[in-house]
């Protein structure tokens, strides 16, 4: 098995889950993903917290999300790892460096149990000889860089208040689950940290102060502690 990252911890629960965002799941529902299905060279599925592709590494398929969560990080030159991303059922990745032909620009981990399905580069390629294919797949890049343009947007503000209160509700829109005790965020508080580009004080006495007014809830033990969401709308409000 390939060792995680730190950044991997586990913090999630296999429970019922309901996502916020309902506009991403085009990969993995209806015809396209019938013919997506038998284009497939397989299915694998993995345990939480495992390596899936490395940076740097030579990738000879495209992996789409049928089930679970992926957190996709970048290693910079001097050593730190940086979030880059959260996918989740109907999302993809490994799209660039099949059509560049350059290496993975990223380390992708599962966050919680998994299942992926593996399109081989030269299937892929014929998926793009499909109009229709190519439109779903503009459609999800399209999502991807409004994405890109929202997390931009938050990581502006110059307040930490203001900046974990913008990541925060970003995350609760893109990635949060709705459960019985709020909306949960599948990030804990380090790889939330890296994130925002803070250290852990800096990011506790903000989650703290959040928690006072009812807008967050932090439950589970300590190395393993879960975020919620409870009032997304007022991390609007300053």
């Amino acid at each position: 098995m390939k060792s995680r990252s730190a950044l991997a911890e586990n913090t999630t629960q296999d429970i019922p889950q309901t996502r916020v965002s309902s506009n991403r799941g085009m990969l993995t529902h209806g015809p396209f993903a019938e013919r997506l299905a038998s284009l497939c060279l397989g299915v694998r599925s993995i345990k939480r917290d495992e390596l899936i592709c490395s940076q740097g590494e030579r990738l000879g398929c495209l992996y789409l999300i049928k089930q679970g969560e992926v957190l996709l990080t970048r290693i910079s030159p001097d050593g730190r790892e940086a979030v880059l991303a959260v996918l989740g059922p109907g999302e993809f990745f490994g799209e660039t460096a099949l059509l560049n032909g350059m290496t993975a620009a990223f380390n992708a981990y599962s966050l919680q149990q998994t299942t992926l399905l593996m399109l081989s580069h030269q299937r892929f390629r014929l998926l793009l000889d499909n109009p229709a294919t190519c439109r779903v797949l503009l459609e999800a890049l399209a999502h991807r860089c409004d994405d890109a343009w929202a997390q931009i947007e938050a990581m502006g503000c110059t307040r930490a208040e203001d900046k974990v209160r913008a990541v925060l509700s970003w995350l609760t829109r893109r990635i949060g689950v709705k459960t019985g005790d709020g909306v949960r965020i599948g990030l804990n508080q380090s790889q939330l940290a890296q994130m925002i580009g803070s250290t852990r004080e800096t990011l506790n006495r903000q989650l703290s102060a959040l928690r006072k007014i009812g807008v967050l809830a932090v439950k589970g033990p300590k190395r393993h502690e879960v975020l919620y969401v409870l009032k997304p709308e007022a991390l609007g409000a300053q």
